[in-house]
């Protein structure tokens, strides 16, 4: 059975198009608003300013950081879809992976079971 494969497509590369598009809409502001609440809280003398000031602060914080974790959904989604067009030898990578670990272990001793 064949299926046409465009129009998903199409949805998937509008969808990363769009989270890389807020996202960067995103940063700029919350790092001027970041900057700018930093410098009020340093130059004010007023305790409840501050407390708001750190309010704003934080919350300025983990939207950037909630930003970050959408511009790393849209590099993934990027990757997978290339990296789903390639053939994977799982065999080999496992061998390769266990080889490379083996090498570490004994360099370091870790992984022996002696007493020491």
């Amino acid at each position: 059975m064949l299926r046409d494969r465009t129009e998903i497509a199409r949805v998937e590369r509008t969808r990363r198009d769009f989270i890389a598009n807020v996202s960067h809409e995103l940063r700029t502001p919350l790092t001027s608003l970041l900057g700018y609440t930093e410098t009020l809280f340093d130059e004010s003398p007023d305790p409840k300013a501050r407390e708001f000031l750190d309010i704003i602060r934080r919350t300025a914080q983990r939207m950037s950081r909630l930003t970050e974790d959408l511009l790393t959904l849209g590099r993934i989604g990027r990757r997978s879809a290339i990296s789903m067009a390639m053939p994977l030898l799982l065999a080999t990578s496992l061998k390769d992976t266990c080889a490379s670990c083996s090498n570490s272990c004994a360099k370091t001793g870790a992984g022996s079971n002696e007493p020491d």
